[in-house]
């Protein structure tokens, strides 16, 4: 599946570096036009595709990462 504009732009945007706290989700939500939620589920389909990675290597391994951070983070705690 190709990208669209709208893919590039959630993908850098979730990439970014943010100063402030809610800066990353004001970006993220201007950059698709949707709500926060349809973009996360967006997002998370983008880092599994093949077309994604392609396109924009650096932002999908920094997002790859996250995601990984983030679930092992997740699994740490959820036994407690």
């Amino acid at each position: 599946m190709a990208l669209t504009q709208v893919d590039r732009a959630i993908l850098r945007a979730a990439a970014g570096t943010y100063r402030n706290p809610g800066d990353d989700l004001d970006a993220l939500t201007r950059a698709s036009g949707v709500s926060l939620a349809r973009t996360w589920q967006r997002l998370n389909q983008l880092i599994n595709d093949p077309d994604a990675w392609k396109v924009e290597p650096g932002a999908m391994q920094i997002l790859a990462e996250r995601r990984a951070r983030y679930s092992r983070g997740r699994r740490s705690t959820s036994g407690a």
